[in-house]
Parts: C-alpha cells; sequence; structure tokens
C-alpha cells in the first residue's frame, strides 16, 4: 500500500493525483485492496465526502472498480495494458499468435470504386448499405429493424455497455473469452464476472449464477467463438434461451464477428429479452484497418448507442459507408470471401487432423473459426518450448480469467507442411514433459 502524507493533502484532486501516481509506479499493485472510505479519510485527515469523491473519480476512469461490499481495489485492466495482447517473437518464428487473417485473401481494395459526395452529408447513414447489413442480420433470424453503423466492434459494445449500465455493474464474459472485451469491462470501471464454456457452447450453469451474482449484461460469441471456435448447438441454444428469457432486463451483446467466414450457422440469442445488439465487423474479413461495424438492436438500445456515438466518436464518415458498401457488394469481394473461407476451413481442419494423429487433445469437436485451442499443463513453458523451435502462439492466460491453461494457434497461415511440423515439435514436447514428469516421481 502506498504512504500517505496527510499534510500534503488538501482536496480530493490532490488525493485523486496521489492514488494515481501510486498506480503508476507500482506502489499499488493490479488486484490491491484500498482501505475503506473512512480508513482512507482518516488516514489522508480528510472527510468521508471527499474521499467517496476521489475515488468516484478514479473509477470513472477506470484505475479502480469497487465490488460491493468487497471493498475497492486497483483495476487489473493495469496489469494488462492493450500492448500485452501484441506478442513479443523473434522474426525468424512463424507467427501463430496474432490472431490476424492472411492478407494475401482478404477483398483488393484498389478493386472499390469510390467517389467523394458532391456535398457534406456525413450525419446520415447510407440507406442502401443500411438495407444491406438488414437484409444480412434478417438471413440469419436477427431482427434487423433499427441498424448502427459504428467504428469497429469494440466501440459497439464499449458504447453499448456506457449507455445502458453504471461503474461498478457486472458483465457477464465467456472464459476463454475475447480479451479486449475483457479489458474493456474494466477500463470501464465495470465488473467481470466469467462464465464457462463447454463443447457445446456456454454453459448453462455458469450463465445462470452469473445473473444470480448480479451481471446486468452478457457478451456472448454464438458461433466460432474466439479462442475456442465453439459454436452453440441447437440444444444448448434452447437451454441458455429458457435462462435469458427469465430476466427480460438482461442486455445481451451478440459479437457476430466472423459472420462473413463462417461457415457454422448463428443460433442468435438475441430478441429474447428487451435490450439486445448483434454486432457484425469487418476487420476478419474484410481486412483489419477497415475500423467499421454494424449492429442491429432492440429500438431503445439503438437510440441510446447513436446519441452516445454521437457525442463522443461521432458519425461513420459519408465516404467510409460508400467505400464499405461498394466493397462489400462487389463481385471480386464476393469471391475473394468464399475463396478465403473454404482457405481457412481447409487449414484449421488439416490442423486438427494432424493433432488427432499424433495424439494431441484439442477442445470441442463442435468448432470452427480461425483458432485452435490446446489444453496444457503449463502454457508458459510450452509457449517457451514451441518459440525456442520458431513457432510463436498465445498463451491462454491472455484469454483465461478462472478456466484452465491452454494456449490459441492462429491457423489462418498455416499451411500443411507447416501444420505437419507443428504437431511434431508439440508431440515431441508432451512427450519430454511427460518424461520429466516421470523421473521427478517418488
Amino acid at each position: 500500500m502506498f504512504a500517505l502524507d496527510s499534510t500534503s493533502i488538501r482536496s480530493a484532486r490532490q488525493l485523486v493525483h496521489l492514488i494515481e501516481d501510486a498506480i503508476a509506479t507500482g506502489q499499488c499493485q493490479p488486484g490491491e485492496r484500498l482501505p475503506a472510505v473512512r480508513e482512507l479519510a482518516s488516514l489522508a485527515d480528510l472527510s468521508p465526502v471527499t474521499v467517496s469523491a476521489a475515488i468516484r473519480d478514479l473509477r470513472q476512469r477506470g484505475l479502480l472498480v469497487t465490488e460491493g461490499r468487497r471493498g475497492t481495489f486497483v483495476s487489473t485492466a493495469r496489469a494488462h495494458p492493450p500492448s500485452r495482447l501484441t506478442i513479443d517473437r523473434p522474426a525468424e518464428s512463424v507467427d501463430l499468435s496474432s490472431g490476424h487473417p492472411d492478407y494475401t485473401l482478404l477483398p483488393a481494395l484498389h478493386d472499390t470504386p469510390v467517389s467523394l459526395p458532391a456535398r457534406p452529408d456525413s450525419a446520415t447513414r447510407l440507406a442502401e448499405l443500411e438495407e444491406l447489413f438488414r437484409q444480412g442480420f434478417a438471413a440469419d433470424d436477427v431482427t434487423a429493424e433499427h441498424i448502427v453503423f459504428t467504428h469497429g466492434a469494440m466501440e459497439a459494445v464499449g458504447g453499448l455497455l456506457r449507455s445502458a449500465l453504471s461503474q461498478g455493474d457486472a458483465v457477464a464474459v465467456e472464459d476463454p473469452g475475447y480479451p479486449h472485451a475483457h479489458l474493456l469491462v474494466d477500463l470501464l470501471g465495470m465488473r467481470k464476472t466469467p462464465i464457462a464454456l463447454d463443447d457445446e457452447g456456454i454453459s448453462p450453469e455458469s450463465l445462470r449464477q452469473a445473473i444470480r451474482a448480479g451481471a446486468k449484461a452478457v457478451i456472448i460469441t454464438a458461433r466460432s467463438q474466439n479462442p475456442t471456435g465453439v459454436g452453440t448447438t441447437p440444444q444448448r441454444h434452447a437451454a441458455l434461451h429458457a435462462i435469458i428469457s427469465e430476466h427480460p432486463d438482461l442486455l445481451v451483446i451478440e459479437d457476430d464477428y466472423l459472420a462473413y467466414l463462417t461457415s457454422a450457422p448463428l443460433r442468435t440469442l438475441t430478441g429474447i429479452t428487451t435490450r439486445w445488439a448483434c454486432i457484425r465487423s469487418l476487420s476478419k474479413s474484410h481486412g483489419p484497418d477497415l475500423r467499421f461495424a454494424a449492429l442491429s438492436a432492440d429500438p431503445v438500445t439503438a437510440d441510446r448507442l447513436d446519441r452516445t456515438l454521437l457525442i463522443t466518436s461521432g458519425w461513420i464518415p459519408r465516404t467510409m459507408q460508400e467505400l464499405v458498401l461498394s466493397l462489400m457488394t462487389g463481385q471480386h469481394t464476393l469471391h475473394a470471401l468464399r475463396n478465403a473461407a473454404r482457405t481457412y476451413d481447409r487449414r484449421r481442419h488439416i490442423f486438427l487432423q494432424t493433432l488427432r494423429r499424433h495424439g494431441i487433445p484439442v477442445t470441442g469437436t463442435n468448432t470452427t473459426g480461425l483458432h485452435v485451442w490446446i489444453p496444457t499443463d503449463d502454457e508458459a513453458r510450452l509457449c517457451t518450448d514451441l518459440l525456442a523451435k520458431h513457432w510463436s502462439v498465445a498463451p491462454g492466460s491472455l484469454f483465461r480469467i478462472n478456466s484452465e491453461p491452454a494456449i490459441r494457434v492462429t491457423t489462418t497461415c498455416l499451411l500443411s507442411d507447416q501444420a505437419e511440423a507443428l504437431a511434431a515439435d508439440l508431440a515431441a514436447i508432451r512427450a519430454h514433459s511427460a518424461m520429466d514428469i516421470g523421473c521427478k516421481a517418488p
């Protein structure tokens, strides 16, 4: 805990600066519990009202998280800055950690004609693009009356949470799940409540427990989940539907990030409650630098998000909308997406077959997507051993909260000969680790 010099603190602003400096310099560690308000007020020789104002300021900026009667803690997001999601690797290693698509399979932007509008008209949505997304959502049984455009999926998620929840509210997130979603909840000063996954999707009991624990929103991926690749089965969908229908005020956020590349059907969990949204982004399918997403939502949620975006990041420029429309409707794009989807499925399938042939277990048989999730007893050691053989994979710690150790292998660029070599190296490392354990046994 940091030291307090009451003679140098005269206001809430000075206390904010002191605690902020302590977090930045490491005197306050992520997850560390702060003294209660009255104790802190006594130490700082300030009134409880002044201390509460300082704590509220720090919570609003994502530096502290209050967890009900448990107290106030330094946000764990400080331990996982966004830069941590970029794996340090030697230049000669094969990158299977980043999660990026194969850039050679992306639609060519230079084949996409776009002209600047004759007059500024940026504050409106392009009707043709809105209709295109409306038809796409409707084809997957997502109610598509109200459409909103955002600068990417995470802006949509952040806007939805900010417009519907408050500091300290609980958000149910998949475990393992998308790390940026986990970080975003932390940075908004909200509490993550992990929900477990199995081969059929989200665990019903885990979701039920999260809601009982106070979760006011849930962020889910119904197909090709990152990092596991799991999709919701029909039986599991029915069970989850029944649970969610009992909680009409629950905000359901569905991140359908791989809509344009996955072969898995969407069994949506939106439209069950009064507040919901289904988000589709283009970064994996059309290009990581194309920061654009569209979401379908109930009218109140759509209106709240629209107003939130208008006073924060603003609207999507008309030129960007024209580009997206041209890109999504061009024949060259449709051909590129079909080719990419087939190629990704084939590369992933070959790797899974190769792993099974070498006796290496993977998570689930009901999986699709861009990654393979491989359980292990010691993910840090496995990542290190693989890096020594020039394979860069992502440690499961980036994605996990309470779930078991694993590694994530991105298969988008994994060629057949590489799949065989990687599986052989994994088998050799596993065999060597088993020998080490045997030697240490009494």
